[in-house]
């Protein structure tokens, strides 16, 4: 998630609720994001559909289901 009001709102709301969270660069690729969630064992993805950087729309809906495929493994074809 980019620095957006919901991204310290999410962050205790996880912290409340006494769930493991781990937050990832938002300016990471989608396979490094979903190298990370595999690695992690993380079920959930919470994420942010654009924001606007530099007064451009960065879109990261696109990026979103990369993360969601399981990556492959190193070593692996």
């Amino acid at each position: 998630m980019p620095m957006i009001p919901e991204l310290p709102i999410t962050m205790l709301a996880c912290a409340r609720l006494g769930v493991v969270h781990s937050v990832v660069f938002g300016g990471f690729s989608g396979e490094a994001c979903g190298l990370r969630a595999a690695d992690s064992g993380s079920r959930v993805l919470i994420y942010a559909d654009g924001y606007w950087r530099n007064g451009k729309w960065v879109d990261q809906r696109a990026m979103r289901t990369l993360p969601l495929r399981p990556p492959k493994k190193k070593g692996n074809p």
